[in-house]
């Protein structure tokens, strides 16, 4: 039997959540992802977002 795993348990986190870290509007989340500029991932047509999202976004787009 599997278990349902929770979102917040993978480290992912929502738009809201993104957001509030950032002290952003979930606006400009929207217009980043839309811009290219931040990544993530919709799971269940909702936006989700990933450490290394965070970790991207901070370093300008490049990895590490």
């Amino acid at each position: 039997m599997s278990v349902p795993v929770k979102p917040e348990e993978l480290g992912l986190w929502t738009l809201a959540e993104f957001a509030g870290m950032l002290r952003v509007s979930q606006q400009s989340i929207y217009n980043w992802l839309k811009q290219g500029r931040l990544t993530g991932v919709k799971l269940g047509g909702r936006w989700r977002f990933r450490d290394e999202d965070l970790r991207r976004f901070l370093n300008g787009g490049k990895e590490g």
